[in-house]
């Protein structure tokens, strides 16, 4: 196969009225282990579920392993799974989307990280270019000052801190 995976292109999503994403743009490539990470209500889902061929969006357009959606739906959906967040990621050279809250979890598996607030796409690069480039010290303190977050959700640091015990 040539060419990226998934091709997410200007992509534009309503929920009725409302604009829930605004011109969101990523590729995936073969192989690849990207972790989607966004506050809650910032579009992570939606993404999804559009890469998954449920939803179509209103603009832009989206690709998986060269089939358009949403023409190729149901070719898509033969070549492509959802794994829950609980389970296990492994890489045979498989591209994994991987959305998770527990933000320990994506930077220890190396990911590459897209970040999703308010619909837009503000970050996309490594954990250790993320944290370089707003100097911060954790996935965690990047995602709060890039998201403006006081904390991420509370049961999320309980979770994170039994990882590290």
């Amino acid at each position: 196969m040539t060419g990226p995976t998934v091709n997410f292109d200007k992509v534009v999503f309503c929920y009725d009225r409302t604009e829930v994403l605004h011109d969101v743009s990523f590729i995936l490539n073969q192989g690849e282990i990207v972790g989607l990470l966004g506050p809650n209500g910032a579009g992570k889902t939606t993404t999804i579920k559009i890469i998954a061929g449920i939803l179509t969006p209103d603009a832009g357009s989206v690709s998986v392993c060269g089939f358009p959606l949403p023409e190729q739906a149901v070719s898509i959906k033969q070549r492509i799974g959802y794994v829950p967040e609980a389970a296990a990621l492994a890489s045979d050279g498989k591209t994994i989307l991987y959305s998770s809250h527990v933000l320990d979890v994506v930077e220890k598996v190396r990911a590459r990280v897209v970040i999703i607030h308010e619909g837009n796409l503000i970050a996309d690069g490594t954990p250790e270019h993320l944290k370089s480039s707003t100097q911060q010290f954790s996935l965690e303190d990047v995602f709060r000052k890039l998201t403006r977050s006081e904390s991420v959700d509370p049961g999320i640091s309980r979770i994170v801190a039994a990882l590290r015990s």
